[in-house]
Order: structure tokens, then sequence, then C-alpha cells
């Protein structure tokens, strides 16, 4: 009986570990953490009273030309030009990458 509930337990132990990992690469996290520390340093910096700066954040503004209103972090491939997609596909006679369009293609 003691091996049974020592089994179900490191069962639950190895789910909730493999929750947790995926939980934490997703690219949601990453761009939060890089918004954080951007914060941070501005916030170590905006304390000089030469500069002072009363409404600020790292989010981009929708008038600039770098505003992307998706809120998909999932971003297709540009297109490539017609020689070097066949390129991509076909490198000096040998198939190439066989992932090259799983991400999809823009355009």
């Amino acid at each position: 009986m003691n091996t049974l509930q020592t089994k179900i337990w490191r069962a639950i132990a190895c789910q909730i570990l493999v929750a947790f990992a995926l939980l934490g690469c997703a690219d949601r996290n990453y761009l939060r953490e890089a918004d954080q520390q951007a914060m941070e340093v501005i916030a170590e910096r905006a304390g000089d009273p030469r500069w002072n700066l009363e409404s600020y954040t790292v989010a981009v503004d929708d008038r600039s030309r770098f505003y992307d209103g998706s809120e998909s972090t999932d971003v297709a491939r540009p297109t490539d030009d017609v020689h070097s997609n066949l390129y991509m596909h076909r490198v000096n006679g040998y198939d190439g990458w066989e992932y090259w369009d799983e991400d999809g293609v823009t355009g």
C-alpha cells in the first residue's frame, strides 16, 4: 500500500512539474519580464530632476511605425524573394530544413 501511495504522489509531482515548465516557457512571460526590466531601468534613471518623466511606459504608441495591434506573439515569417525561397528549400542539391514553413508565411 505504501508503494502505491508513493507512486501516486510521484506521478502527481511529475505532472505538476511539467505543468509549471510549460507555463513558464510562454512567449508572453518573456515579454512581460522584458517590459518589467525596461521599466526598472527607466525608473532607476528617472529620479534625476534634470529630466522629469511624469508619465512613461514601455508600450509602443499606436501612432508609431513599430506598433503592432495584434495580441499574438506567434508571428509568421515574411516572404522571401523567389531565389532565396528556392535556396532555403533546396540547398546545393540537398533538401532544406523540413520545418522551414511550419510557422507560416505572411503575404
